[in-house]
């Protein structure tokens, strides 16, 4: 699917619409810093993840009143980022499904809209439990406009589409990552490195690591954190640099006693003849699966800094 034009021009028909099993108005926003509002933020979205059909896109609005109460925009002041959102997703559901949010002005405030995206994962399920409102073993659906859970039989056809659209399961690195280049100017080299999710689902708390190692002298030894607790979306990419100008290594030594002492020292300077600047690039990638099961991908690559 391609991506969702989410304008004001939608909305507006939206509005035009009564609540179904694809539309929903709220008021407020769910309260994101508290559990009770993150659980009910994945049950209404695993509800209408597990019963759209491909093709169909579903919309909840934020910032309009309840037909009952009129169907008035009357806005939402600081609503949560799209980020925000992907990451409760990520902790709450596995697997995750794949939302889009925006904010559109409109006469009456600003209206904050989340779009629920068809993919081929479902039935997807809750990974945690909150009392009355969120519960692991049940596979939620919408029914018209009520959230409910889905029959055995329900449940059995989502799987079987599942596999008929996919195929026998392979499990499957979820994340594509490497170096893609090098760059320099007059004063500065860097590394450019890229991840990609490759699934059609969330990747959610991906920190990537590089170790810069001498060649000659592999007690040398620096470390970057260029990207942390990163969520990408199916398909979606991330770059970052890393500065090879001065990488600051460490190297540690013992202090003669009694009593003997381990110390550390930086070094910055580490020669600039033939040979002296090269090193290894290791970078490391951190996700956690499905299961919550934490895995490593690593890469590797000689530079000259």
């Amino acid at each position: 699917m391609r991506d969702l034009e989410i304008d004001a021009d939608l909305v507006q028909r939206l509005l035009t619409q009564s609540e179904s099993r694809l539309v929903e108005r709220k008021e407020r926003w769910y309260d994101l810093a508290v559990a009770q509002g993150k659980a009910e933020l994945a049950k209404d979205v695993l509800a209408f993840a597990n019963t759209l059909e491909e093709g169909e896109v579903a919309y909840v609005l934020f910032g309009v009143q309840d037909e009952d109460r009129g169907g008035h925009v009357v806005g939402v002041s600081q609503p949560p980022s799209a980020e925000q959102v992907t990451q409760v997703l990520a902790d709450y559901t596995v697997p995750p499904p794949r939302t889009s949010l925006r904010s559109v002005s409109l006469v009456g405030g600003e209206v904050s809209v989340l779009a629920i995206i068809p993919t081929a994962a479902r039935p997807h399920h809750a990974v945690r439990q909150h009392t009355n409102v969120l519960n692991p073993s049940v596979v939620y659906v919408r029914r018209d406009r009520i959230n409910g859970a889905a029959t055995s039989q329900e449940v059995e056809a989502m799987i079987r589409s599942k596999i008929s659209r996919l195929g026998p399961i392979v499990a499957q690195t979820p994340l594509k990552a490497g170096f893609v280049g090098q760059g320099h100017t007059d004063s500065n080299r860097t590394l450019v490195i890229r991840v990609t999710n490759v699934t059609e689902s969330v990747v959610a708390g991906i920190d990537v690591l590089i170790d810069l190692i001498h060649i000659g002298l592999p007690q040398l030894t620096a470390r970057e954190r260029p990207l942390t607790n990163l969520a990408l979306q199916p398909g979606e990419s991330r770059e970052a640099e890393v500065s090879l100008r001065n990488p600051q290594f460490y190297v540690r030594w013992i202090e003669e006693g009694p009593p003997a002492r381990i110390k550390v020292s930086g070094v910055i300077d580490y020669g600039h003849h033939v040979g002296d600047r090269w090193l290894n690039a290791v970078m490391r990638v951190y996700y956690r699966d499905e299961d919550g099961f934490l895995h490593e991908i690593t890469r590797e690559l000689a530079i000259d800094a």
